[in-house]
């Protein structure tokens, strides 16, 4: 696929704790432009109007874009797309980072997340290969340079406690 993307997208459940690689066709990108335009089509099909946004029917997109890990300035972004429980409509947010030139070059274009774990879980995605979301929350997931273990990179709860997001233990 040589338009910018990797032709894949990965779905993960979180309720059965599995994953599934979906392929793309390049008619898919050229009519879904952008982290947005990846994302958008999942919340649109999949999401019935008037569900809680904290329910498991509702979906999480983290999608990049066509120049995202590009070797340019500032193509480290990367979309995330679902229904917002602040305004209870669809809704996205841009980020910029690490993530999303990783996920790309890990092997996909975006991260379709459903359902609901029953406790906190992490996903490793790494060489277009992911296994099934697991381990307890708090555990280090993955050894850092020098076999010290190291932080992944996450919200840190007090950070986003001292924003004012009310509802941040829904997210972590």
């Amino acid at each position: 696929m040589g338009s910018g993307y990797v032709g894949r997208i990965l779905h993960v459940d979180l309720d059965k704790r599995k994953t599934e690689v979906e392929e793309k066709e390049d008619a898919f990108y050229r009519t879904c432009l952008g982290g947005r335009g990846i994302g958008y089509p999942y919340l649109i099909k999949e999401v019935p109007p008037g569900i809680d946004p904290f329910s498991s029917r509702n979906v999480l997109v983290l999608a990049t874009g066509v120049m995202t890990g590009a070797p340019l300035a500032a193509s480290c972004r990367f979309s995330a797309i679902g229904k917002s429980p602040l305004t209870e409509t669809a809704g996205e947010s841009e980020a910029a980072g690490f993530f999303g030139p990783e996920l790309k070059m890990a092997g996909f274009d975006a991260i379709v997340f459903r359902g609901k774990a029953e406790s906190p879980v992490y996903l490793w995605v790494t060489d277009g290969k992911t296994g099934p979301p697991g381990g307890p929350r708090g555990r280090r997931c993955h050894p850092g340079r020098h076999g010290k273990p190291e932080n992944p990179g996450g919200p840190d709860r007090g950070k986003l406690l001292e924003l004012g997001l009310e509802w941040v233990d829904e997210l972590l």
